[in-house]
């Protein structure tokens, strides 16, 4: 079998990878839910935390193929599901993005809202460096599914699964870190994710944004992978 199209069921210290060379995001997104299938059935509110920086689409924002196959196999399980993300600050009105963007459109298919995070109520929480305003959406689920796009960045190099909890954030918190030097975001990314821990990644690498000026390219490896954090359980086999 051709490695480079096999999918890959790695664990070390509990944490495991699935990567696949695919472009077909349906059979991906279901194998890898099928995994933790129990552990969904366990939660209670999940929340689905797509990617949405602004207006545009994918690969700037998460495909709306992987949001609609997470919100149908989730349904199929009968599991009550929240989806939210908050626009970057300097993308324009959040509520207009929200409202307007495609991955709504997705929402509405299922008959449920897609919330603007930054029009959220929100709450200040302590990391182990930092005080931040973040929504309190997360803080009403008990299962967080994490839906990024692997893209490059500035300051980070690049933007993916950790990086996608920054949209939790009130948008003058994501100012104020975006201005100060990189080290204090890179800090505030890994703190944020000890605390607001996500339960399940799956990180869309089809098509990335390669530069700052959000020119896009087919991802080299044409992937899709996924991967839980270390404190929750590896899948029954």
């Amino acid at each position: 079998m051709e490695a480079g199209r096999q999918l890959f069921f790695l664990i070390s210290n509990m944490n495991f990878i699935y990567r696949q060379k695919t472009k077909n995001r349906r059979e991906f997104v279901f194998k890898v839910l099928e995994e933790i299938k129990e552990e969904l059935r366990g939660a209670k509110k999940i929340l689905l935390k797509p990617n949405i920086v602004s207006f545009e689409l994918y690969p700037t924002t998460t495909h709306p193929e992987i949001l609609s196959n997470c919100l149908e196999f989730l349904f199929n399980l009968k599991k009550e599901v929240l989806v939210g993300d908050g626009p970057a600050p300097d993308a324009g009105d959040s509520k207009k993005i929200i409202k307007n963007h495609p991955l709504k459109k997705i929402c509405d298919e299922f008959k449920i809202p897609l919330i603007d995070f930054c029009s959220s109520e929100m709450k200040k929480i302590k990391t182990d460096s930092f005080q931040v305003e973040v929504s309190t959406i997360p803080f009403e689920c008990d299962y967080i599914i994490s839906l990024p796009v692997l893209k490059s960045h500035e300051g980070c190099g690049i933007t993916s699964a950790l990086k996608n909890q920054f949209g939790l954030l009130s948008q003058k918190e994501r100012i104020k870190f975006h201005a100060l030097p990189w080290k204090n975001l890179h800090k505030l990314i890994a703190e944020l994710n000890l605390v607001l821990k996500t339960n399940f990644w799956i990180v869309d690498a089809i098509e990335t944004i390669k530069s700052s000026s959000r020119a896009t390219a087919k991802g080299e490896e044409e992937s899709l992978l996924s991967s839980p954090l270390p404190s929750f359980s590896k899948p029954k086999r």
